[in-house]
């Protein structure tokens, strides 16, 4: 947050996921802190759109330039910018084919983040603001939410 506010003369309180990695929780939590969005407070989530460590190792050592998570992705891509109906589509995320290969199960920690802040989206669609293929193998994407 320095990079953002080098004064730091603004309060930043933490709040963790949950340990259970429950995508209707995790939603609702973002629900919850909507309501402080309203009135102006920023809502930020670290993770990543795509985290499987074994691919991670094995792309070390393997540089075949196969992008693994294209339509996982494009799911996201999907579901995170479009209108609220598109949106519930994300407590379904682990049936998508490629959902557990991109976040294996007891390892979305870094997805949570994400369905937090689409619960503090409110109504509106996201948008993609970085998408960058990583190790030519990943491609990782950012969202943010700005309306309402």
């Amino acid at each position: 947050m320095m990079l953002i506010n080098p004064s730091a003369d603004i309060p930043i309180i933490q709040v963790s996921i949950l340990k259970n990695q429950n995508t209707k929780q995790h939603l609702n939590i973002g629900k919850v802190l909507y309501q402080f969005r309203k009135d102006g407070v920023a809502i930020f989530g670290s993770g990543m759109s795509y985290h499987n460590m074994v691919e991670f190792r094995k792309s070390e050592k393997v540089n075949d330039g196969v992008v693994v998570d294209e339509i996982f992705d494009s799911f996201l891509n999907e579901v995170l910018t479009g209108d609220v109906d598109a949106k519930k589509e994300i407590l379904y995320w682990d049936k998508v084919p490629p959902g557990l290969d991109s976040h294996p199960p007891g390892e979305a920690d870094h997805l949570m983040p994400l369905i937090v802040n689409i619960g503090a989206g409110g109504s509106s669609p996201g948008r993609n603001i970085f998408s960058s293929v990583y190790m030519h193998k990943f491609i990782l994407s950012g969202f943010i939410w700005d309306k309402e």
